[in-house]
């Protein structure tokens, strides 16, 4: 395609089982005018043969490969950015899902904005939905992700920006400082560029399974069966709907926790003011005994 209207790209190491399901949620867009390209960064055998199979089936789709770079092949993605054709830059993790209509969601904010991402958020290892809370049209939520320590609710997966933008930056992807967090460190050069223009769209469109949400022990088979459910959950006719329900569901628990939290340091407080009220009334009774004591020692002397 020479004229892609949005680029996705997918760093890729060695999910080799799960990179084709991920790519073909890349495929499936409302908005087919796209290209995909596979980042190589040092791919196992059978993670590269999988990306050549997926090139050679849709001339939409391009593998990059590289040998393994430090840490996670950051500097691969700006050298994927230069050859991109599209206007709008999408990320995707290889064993993450996009929702049919997520790339046509974030067209509608990357018209008036720079940087913009879909609601935010991951599914546990036990199917539970995890919200993250922000609103980048807001300049306090940007500013809030370059406070230290360091704190972050914008990922890979579910992320765009406008390619121009990116150009615009005095700094692009490089190798990431081993105090910093890859994606995090990317984004804050974005959220430091003068004017930057921000969005998050009110629905979720990207599904995330990190490793780190329990899945540090799970192989690839028992990984790739679980985006294979997902994947079957995000194809069916009502699946917006569904996935609507369960963002509402877990907004719902959300606001239910942080209340408790509220709540509960609310009566903590009450009770450290009781402690402090009960010590010092000890501290009151012991220093009028005290008093007490010292007086009639003062009047024995005046007496002898």
């Amino acid at each position: 395609m020479t004229n892609p209207r949005a680029t996705i790209l997918i760093p890729t190491h060695d999910h080799y089982a799960t990179l084709p399901i991920s790519v073909n949620s890349a495929q499936n867009q409302t908005v087919m005018e796209i290209e995909i390209i596979i980042i190589g960064d040092g791919a196992t055998n059978e993670t590269k043969r999988a990306a050549e199979s997926l090139a050679s089936s849709d001339t939409r789709i391009k593998y990059l490969h590289f040998p393994k770079g430090p840490n996670h092949g950051e500097v691969y993605r700006h050298i994927a950015i230069e050859k991109s054709l599209g206007d709008y830059i999408f990320y995707l993790c290889d064993d993450d899902l996009f929702a049919p209509y997520h790339v046509e969601n974030l067209l509608s904010l990357l018209g008036s904005n720079d940087f913009a991402q879909s609601r935010n958020g991951y599914f546990d290892v036990n199917g539970q939905l995890c919200l993250f809370p922000t609103d980048l049209s807001r300049q306090d939520v940007i500013n809030w992700h370059l406070l230290e320590p360091r704190r972050n609710f914008v990922s890979l997966t579910g992320t765009a920006h406008r390619r121009t933008t990116y150009f615009q930056l005095s700094e692009f992807w490089e190798t990431t400082p081993k105090d910093e967090w890859p994606d995090h460190f990317m984004w804050k050069k974005f959220f430091r560029h003068k004017g930057l223009k921000a969005a998050t769209h009110p629905e979720m469109s990207a599904l995330q399974f990190p490793t780190s949400a329990g899945r540090e022990t799970t192989n690839q088979e028992m990984r790739l069966e679980e985006l294979a459910k997902w994947s079957t959950f995000i194809s069916q006719t009502n699946s917006r709907s569904n996935l609507d329900k369960l963002v509402n569901e877990a907004t719902t628990k959300s606001v239910v926790d942080l209340s408790m939290i509220l709540i509960n340091q609310s009566l903590t407080s009450a009770n450290l003011c009781a402690v402090t009220a009960e010590r010092d009334h000890i501290l009151a009774r012991i220093s009028w005994q005290i008093t007490k004591g010292l007086r009639k020692i003062r009047s024995m002397f005046r007496t002898s």
